[in-house]
């Protein structure tokens, strides 16, 4: 008897995601105590998943960023685009 192996296929990675904008705490350090202090929330954006890889941002992806009101563009950069200025 020819047993089989089925291997599922994921399912296709939808188009759009959907993120919650949260913080992360900064504080300015004393440079003569070296204690940290002033705490402020600053902004952040955490985008995580097998789903980037995908999408074509593996691992080590050099990225740009382009910020408009209302939106965040995120693309790859091209060998031609990644030198230095």
């Amino acid at each position: 008897m020819n047993k089989r192996t089925a291997v599922a296929t994921p399912p296709a990675s939808p188009a759009s995601r959907r993120v919650t904008v949260g913080y992360v705490r900064r504080g300015r350090i004393d440079k003569e105590s070296g204690l940290a202090f002033q705490f402020s929330r600053t902004p952040s954006l955490v985008l995580s998943g097998k789903w980037l890889e995908a999408a074509g941002f593996p691992t080590g992806t050099r990225v740009s960023v382009l910020v408009e009101p209302g939106r965040i563009t995120i693309r790859p950069i091209t060998g031609s685009e990644d030198k230095p200025h």
